[in-house]
């Protein structure tokens, strides 16, 4: 396990957190406008709204870092290679024109 990985788990709880509170205001202020349940019971679904979604949003976000940035690799997923680096990938396609040019060239 990394060593700043509570501190990415943190920071995507929080980021989550913050997207999760303004979707839920305007959600619940959308909520407020269709029925104006007054002053009082307006605040009350606002902050109701905004709540649940920012905790759902942060739990969500903060699993999903753990999951992208703090789990160790297998040693099956480090062996295999998921990108191949610009100098590799050029001699790779090197390699596969000259097999093309020798395979399509007739032997006297």
């Amino acid at each position: 396990m990394r060593s700043d990985c509570p501190q990415r788990v943190a920071l995507g709880g929080v980021l989550g957190a913050s997207v999760g509170a303004s979707f839920g205001t305007m959600i619940g202020l959308w909520e407020c406008l269709k029925a104006w349940p007054g002053t009082r019971q307006a605040l009350f679904i606002i902050t109701r709204y905004a709540g649940a979604s920012a905790l759902g949003f942060g739990v969500f976000m903060g699993v999903g870092s753990f999951i992208r940035q703090c789990e160790e690799l297998s040693s099956d997923a480090a062996t295999h290679k998921i990108w191949t680096p610009p100098s590799q990938a050029a001699q790779l396609r090197l390699q596969y024109a000259r097999l093309l040019s020798s395979i399509s060239q007739p032997k006297v």
